[in-house]
C-alpha cells in the first residue's frame, strides 16, 4: 500500500475512508495539525520526537504556518516511518498548511485524496445540526448501533433553531477555503485523486462500492485485509447522511435557511472535476 494524505473539507466523508482503512490494520494519523497542545501529544507515545521544535497556536493546537517547506518535508519523512497516512481537514486559515503537507506527501511518494462536497449549503447544515445536537456521525457508537444513533439524533432535534446569519458566514468562509485550497494544491505536481461526497454516498450501493473499490485501487491496498463486513455497516449499505428531507422538516427554522439557497446561491455549489 501506498502512503497516503487525506485531506478535506469537514463533512466530506474523510472520516469513514480514514475508518475503513484503519479497519483493514493500516495506520492513520487523524488531523495532527488539530492536535491540542503538548498534553494531547504526549497520548502518542514513541512519536514525541517529530514535535521537537514545534511552535503552537493561542489556541494550543500544532502550528505549521511558519515553518518552511523544508522542516514540514522532514516532517513527513520521519512520519511515514512510522505510520500510513494523515487524515486532514483543511481550512481557510490552514491553505499553506495543506499545500505544504501535499508537497511533503509529494515528495515522499505518498497519494494524495482530496475530498470536498459539491453541495456546500448541505455541508454547512450538516455541520451545524452536529454542532447543535453533540451528533457528528450517525455511525458512533462503535459503529454497531445505527438505527439508535439514527434515533437518538432524531430526538436531539426537536425545537432545533439554526442561526441564519451564521449559516451564511460558515457557508461562504467553507466555499473560500475550499476553493482557494484545491487551486493552491492543484498546482502540485502529484499522484491526487479528487472526490466529491455525492459520488461517494449516492443512493446507489453498488455505485458506492465502485468508487470505493477505485480508491482502493488508487492506494494500492490489499482488499484481502479489508473487514468488509465492517465496512459494508458503516458506508456501502446504510444511509448515513444527516441532511435528509425527514431531518429538514424537523428544524423550525428551515423557512430562513432554505432562501439562502437562491440569495447566495454562488456560494451553495463547488465542482472541482
Amino acid at each position: 500500500m501506498k502512503k497516503f494524505l487525506i485531506a478535506g473539507m469537514a463533512r466530506s466523508g474523510t472520516t469513514t475512508l480514514g475508518e475503513i482503512l484503519v479497519s483493514a490494520g493500516y495506520d492513520m494519523w487523524r488531523e495532527p495539525c488539530r492536535l491540542k497542545s503538548r498534553v494531547k501529544i504526549q497520548q502518542y507515545q514513541g512519536y514525541q520526537h517529530l514535535f521537537n521544535g514545534v511552535h503552537y497556536t493561542p489556541h494550543g493546537t500544532l502550528d505549521f504556518t511558519d515553518y518552511s517547506q523544508e522542516y514540514t518535508t522532514n516532517f513527513m519523512g520521519k512520519f511515514f516511518k512510522h505510520k500510513d497516512g494523515i487524515k486532514h481537514i483543511i481550512n481557510g486559515t490552514q491553505v499553506r498548511i495543506t499545500s505544504g503537507l501535499v508537497r511533503a506527501a509529494n515528495r515522499h511518494k505518498a497519494a494524495v485524496i482530496f475530498m470536498y462536497r459539491r453541495n456546500v449549503w448541505d455541508s454547512i447544515l450538516s455541520m451545524m445540526l452536529a454542532k447543535e445536537t453533540g451528533i457528528w456521525q450517525l455511525i458512533n457508537n462503535g459503529y454497531d448501533d445505527l438505527e439508535n444513533c439514527r434515533s437518538q439524533f432524531m430526538q436531539k432535534l426537536d425545537n432545533v433553531v439554526i442561526d441564519h446569519r451564521a449559516f451564511v458566514k460558515f457557508l461562504k468562509a467553507a466555499h473560500k477555503d475550499a476553493t482557494k485550497t484545491y487551486n493552491e494544491i492543484s498546482r502540485v505536481n502529484v499522484d491526487m485523486a479528487v472526490y466529491a461526497y455525492e459520488d461517494l454516498y449516492c443512493d446507489n450501493e453498488d455505485r458506492r462500492r465502485q468508487q470505493l473499490n477505485d480508491i482502493l485501487k488508487f492506494l494500492e491496498v490489499d482488499e484481502s485485509k479489508l473487514d468488509w463486513e465492517y465496512t459494508d455497516k458503516i458506508y456501502t449499505k446504510p444511509t448515513i447522511k444527516q441532511t435528509t428531507s425527514e431531518v429538514l422538516e424537523k428544524i423550525t427554522n428551515i423557512n430562513k435557511l432554505t432562501p439562502i439557497k437562491e440569495k447566495y446561491s454562488d456560494f451553495c455549489t463547488l465542482d472541482f472535476e
